[in-house]
């Protein structure tokens, strides 16, 4: 993850985590708008960049 996407995730997070620490789902919810943009900058960087993942190890 490069760090302005981390910076971004730990600032979303933190409000969340302190108002919704025995709610697991809810603080969950909260977290899916940066986490799905989070998703699509990486899939355009995989885009540009020509980058794929690796074999499957499974």
């Amino acid at each position: 993850m490069d760090a302005p996407s981390r910076d971004a995730y730990a600032e979303v997070k933190r409000e969340p985590a302190e108002r919704h620490r025995h709610d697991r789902l809810t603080y969950t919810q909260a977290k899916d708008a940066i986490c799905w943009q989070i998703i699509q900058r990486a899939d355009e960087w995989a885009q540009q960049t020509g980058w794929e993942p690796g074999p499957s190890d499974a």
